[in-house]
């Protein structure tokens, strides 16, 4: 929120200074990043006045002036604006100036008359971006003073709004926290009007369907004499980057900013019928809006409507057919509160973001519509002469009355670890504009201003006191709060221990939002049907919450794999299925990786493998993953737990994902014991094994250990591709006893064993 800093020193009665002020909003919770100071036009730029103004004589559109640049000082400018007059107080750029573009101004020859400077239009002096003539000053400035001096570059004062508190999206609502913080009277807003015409009522007539507006008025001027706008509007609306685009519409922008409340003005003699209407469009009706460009609408967008048909898109944006030019006369001007949730939704929608649509999003307080319509009359009868019809078309929502609140000072000091008294308590609330009566000797019955939609509990009324008060002032009072050890929760270690593990074990966090497209859909295979709809997704790719997490991580693998040879990837996240409950999810680890071999995928297994014995407490011959060349199931046992699914990818490459419900995972966790070694020697071999790209590394284990009744540990230390078909993986056997040393003929034993079961399954085994 940018506001000029004149205008906030015209709404305040003390002499203000800009970096105090910022320092003391910036305390008060309006923070203000920046304040931009006016950059100097220098010696050369000074006020002249024209005193004399003839016609070239060898050019139809110039001007031969006689400008005043100095008390005796009058020099001869060539002028070519179609507005520059006699009398006028003027921007002038003497030989030497550089003007904005970067041009240096000269003496120079002009159709055979001699010119010693230029006068300046707004976008020559780097101030506005208007050239359609000469920037027309006030007439108090005297001739020959710097242009420095007139003060018609504004210092700004740049400020970030916080979306609970849209009472700041105006001047006069930041010049009301100014007020307060520099312990000043505030300066209201200028409302006065004469009602000379006849009676709004006679000539127009609202209907306005309850859900589509909260608040809805109209007010109506005729005879309206445009003329120029004051030049003190142009700078300020310049100053926030806004040209001028004809008083009327001048005065809608000066009231949107001054008060918050987005206006629209209707050319009333364009507007057909007595009676204009406020409802929901009709499915597949069109409006051409002021940028020239035509929306398809849905039952979903509020239309402002005459016997025609839409004329403006509420709350956003106003339709080319009623709109206001320089030639208008006669205006009905809106003002309004609309639901935010629709203007947001089709603002969204149409890609159409203005000024208009931001403060509806973020809440119009229902004091200002009145005020802001009143404030434009104002201003069209000051400075256009304008004729103002008696009364106003009005339409309210009955306002909830909010209850007051009682609190306790005891407890918001509490809560702060402040000393505040009752009397600096009642002071700061009353500054602040809020209700305040005294309950006994601790309580206050508090009532929150109109405008002031953040106020709820006890907790927001405590904020007030500690902001106004200053929060360097609380002291360093540390809170008294009854604490009880923190409950352990087992999804939440479970996940931590999974996650530092899969980092340790070479696999990048992947973070993804909950939603995916049709196209993701289709990958996995999943039914459409089962899955939750968003009702007003962003775009086309978050449609639906996701059911599964490898989807949205393979178009990942997919983008990586550009860069990088192997890319390997989990995420813990949550998955939603149709059937749950409103709030329902479950706990998802999914973990993927791209390969070119088998050898690669047994490796990846083993990985998983490991991870469930370090984090589980399982054995690794108690992992099971069955046969089958896309789609695989993982068990624990006997319960399932995940899948592996394998699939192809472009240029050779295949990748694999894993997917475990970390519930089913929590379930199967086991407490790990510590079981001591054999106290007599180990004897250890080596055992290879060729097999299909199809078995796994697990059911090679299980029969290991079947097939022995003292391997104590076995462990694949090299998988090896042998063709597109076969792969060949090495183990490392430890053979011990528990009550005796082992010779070298039992070992070879139970080798011939192990070799004779893996044969049964169709390995070819090297010794």
């Amino acid at each position: 929120m940018k506001v000029p800093f004149s205008w906030l020193q015209s709404l305040v009665v003390k002499k203000l200074n800009a970096s105090q002020v910022a320092e003391k909003l910036t305390s008060f919770g309006l923070e203000v990043e920046a304040i931009e100071k006016p950059k100097e036009f220098g010696q050369f730029f000074v006020v002249g006045k024209v005193v004399k103004c003839e016609k070239h004589p060898h050019a139809d559109r110039l001007h031969v002036c006689e400008v005043k640049t100095g008390k005796k000082e009058t020099r001869t400018i060539v002028c070519g604006a179609p507005n520059i007059k006699v009398g006028q107080t003027v921007a002038v750029a003497l030989p030497g100036a550089t003007v904005a573009g970067g041009n240096t101004i000269s003496e120079a020859e002009i159709r055979q008359i001699k010119s010693y400077g230029m006068i300046c239009a707004e976008d020559e002096l780097g101030i506005g971006t208007s050239h359609d003539g000469i920037l027309v000053l006030d007439d108090v400035l005297e001739a020959g003073s710097l242009l420095d001096e007139a003060n018609i570059v504004e210092t700004i004062v740049d400020m970030e709004v916080t979306l609970n508190r849209p009472d700041w999206l105006s001047v006069f609502g930041v010049a009301r926290e100014v007020a307060v913080a520099e312990r000043t009277k505030l300066r209201d807003i200028e409302l006065d009007i004469k009602e000379s015409a006849p009676a709004l009522t006679s000539t127009r007539s609202i209907s306005v369907v309850k859900a589509a507006a909260k608040q809805y008025h109209l007010k109506s001027a005729i005879h309206i004499q445009q003329s120029e706008t004051p030049q003190w509007m142009k700078l300020r609306l310049g100053a926030l980057g806004l040209g001028s685009n004809g008083f009327i519409v001048d005065v809608t922008n000066y009231v949107l900013y001054e008060l918050g409340q987005p206006l629209h003005a209707f050319d009333a003699d364009k507007v057909k019928g007595k009676k204009i209407f406020v409802r929901f469009a009709k499915p597949k009706e069109t409006i051409t809006l002021l940028n020239d460009k035509t929306y398809t609408l849905t039952s979903e967008d509020i239309v402002i409507a005459d016997s025609r048909g839409p004329i403006a898109l509420a709350g956003i944006m106003g339709g080319k057919e009623t709109a206001v030019t320089k030639e208008t006369r006669n205006v009905i001007i809106e003002s309004a509160i609309f639901p935010h949730l629709n203007i947001r939704h089709t603002s969204r929608r149409l890609g159409l973001r203005t000024d208009a649509s931001n403060r509806f999003e973020k809440g119009i307080t229902p004091d200002i519509p009145k005020r802001a319509l009143l404030r434009a009359m104002n201003l069209l009868q000051k400075h256009a002469n304008a004729s103002v019809m008696r009364g106003m078309l009005s339409f309210a929502l009955p306002q909830k009355k909010e209850k007051p609140l009682v609190v306790s000072l005891k407890r918001m000091n509490q809560l702060l670890g402040s000393h505040i008294s009752m009397a600096s308590a009642k002071e700061i609330l009353l500054r602040l504009s809020f209700g305040v009566k005294s309950k006994g000797a601790d309580q206050l019955i508090v009532t929150a201003p109109v405008f002031r939609v953040d106020i709820s509990i006890e907790a927001d009324v405590a904020e007030e006191l500690a902001r106004v008060f200053g929060y360097n002032k609380l002291g360093l009072t540390m809170p008294k709060v009854n604490m009880k050890p923190s409950v352990v929760d087992d999804m939440l270690k479970l996940q931590s221990e999974i996650r530092n593990m899969s980092v340790r074990l070479g696999f990048t966090e992947l973070l993804q939002p909950s939603f995916y497209g049709k196209e993701k859909i289709a990958w996995a295979m999943l039914p459409e049907s089962e899955h939750r709809t968003v009702a007003n997704p962003m775009d086309s790719e978050q449609q639906f919450l996701r059911t599964d997490l490898l989807p949205g991580m393979i178009s990942v693998v997919e983008r990586n794999r550009k860069a990088f040879s192997r890319v390997t990837f989990f995420e813990i996240g949550q998955v939603f299925w149709k059937q749950m409950k409103p709030g329902g999810f479950e706990w998802r680890i999914a973990w993927t990786a791209s390969f070119q071999d088998g050898g690669e995928l047994i490796e990846m297994q083993e990985n998983i493998a490991e991870l469930f014995v370090l984090t589980l407490g399982v054995a690794k011959r108690d992992i099971y993953i069955s046969s089958g060349t896309h789609i695989r199931d993982i068990k624990i046992g006997t319960t399932p737990v995940g899948i592996l699914i394998v699939r192809p990818l472009r240029k050779g490459m295949t990748v694999a994902c894993v997917e475990c419900s970390l519930h089913e995972l929590l379930a199967n966790k086991k407490i790990r014991e510590y079981i001591p070694r054999s106290k007599f020697p180990s004897v250890f071999r080596d055992i290879s094994v060729i097999v299909p790209v199809s078995m796994d590394s697990f059911t090679l284990r299980r029969q290991l250990h079947q097939a022995s009744t003292n391997v104590i540990a076995c462990e694949l230390f090299d998988v090896h591709p042998q063709s597109d078909a076969t792969v060949s993986c090495a183990f490392h056997l430890e053979f011990a006893s528990y009550d005796h040393t082992l010779d070298s003929r039992e070992v070879d034993s139970e080798m011939t064993s192990i070799a004779r079961a893996l044969q049964q399954k169709g390995g070819i085994v090297r010794t």
